[in-house]
């Protein structure tokens, strides 16, 4: 074959993988950052209960809901098995079969995790459900970490309050609906590292904090921290838009879980 023809092959060749490389990035990048900014709406969250087809199939299963926003859906993990499915293969339970629903929505605050709940079709989930697992906050609290408002403190008590007040709803409804279920509430970890300053950091710490005894005081419920796993770790624990965790992040969430939920059983 003449060289010029076959250098012009290889030069072709080059440019489509190259191209292929840049849009595999961009596409990436384009996910996480509009599920991290995305906005919640009617429609969201009529398809977050709609793309599921049917209910838990048996109450013999070991039945996982999972709700909330990005870190629920699994967003930034390569492996797809995101929070439930990564709890029910790290389980190992082979004495009943575990199935998972998702329901969580990329991008929704508390005030929209109310409205999933508040929906009636939500009903039949979370009676037929064993486990709940609940991440929501982050969305929440987001815009105050990232701005630097002058009324910060003001801000931040407003949020709060009407954070915790919406929680509570959720909480209860739940329980209401299904008493017995286990509630596993997924904490917030500081994704920015040391580019926040203390405050802002002592205000995060703060919401764990009220959150946790929050959910605590419900029954078959735990509060799971993960500000200390992510707080050295988060160029192994996050994913490339540095928000959201990879796979090595959401399986150490996951351990984390089994270690909590194992303790809350034993002292039972």
């Amino acid at each position: 074959m003449n060289k010029k023809i076959l250098w012009l092959i290889l030069f072709v060749f080059s440019i489509v993988i190259a191209v292929g490389f840049i849009i595999g990035i961009v596409t990436t990048i384009h996910i996480t950052t509009s599920t991290q900014n995305g906005e919640m709406t009617k429609s969201n969250i009529e398809t977050s209960i709609e793309k599921t087809n049917s209910v838990f199939k048996s109450a013999d299963n070991l039945n996982i809901l999972v709700i909330g926003d990005s870190i629920g859906a699994g967003v930034g993990d390569e492996t797809s098995m995101g929070l439930g499915k990564g709890y029910a293969l790290k389980l190992n339970d082979n004495s009943k079969s575990t199935e998972v629903i998702n329901l969580s929505v990329p991008g929704a605050k508390t005030e929209d995790l109310l409205a999933v709940i508040q929906n009636t079709e939500t009903d039949a989930f979370l009676i037929q459900s064993h486990m709940v697992m609940i991440s929501i906050g982050g969305n929440d609290i987001k815009s105050l970490l990232d701005n630097e408002a002058s009324t910060l403190s003001i801000d931040y008590e407003e949020l709060l309050t009407q954070y915790l007040s919406d929680l509570k709803v959720i909480l209860n409804a739940i329980k209401a609906k299904n008493a017995d279920t286990q509630i596993v509430f997924i904490g917030l970890y500081n994704p920015y590292g040391d580019k926040v300053d203390m405050e802002k950091i002592e205000l995060l710490l703060n919401m764990n904090y009220k959150t946790s005894l929050l959910v605590d005081s419900y029954s078959s419920s735990v509060y799971i921290p993960t500000y200390d796993l992510f707080k050295y770790h988060l160029d192994a624990y996050l994913t490339i838009d540095d928000f959201h965790p990879n796979a090595a992040g959401y399986s150490a969430i996951v351990d984390r879980i089994i270690s909590v939920v194992l303790s809350d059983e034993m002292r039972q």
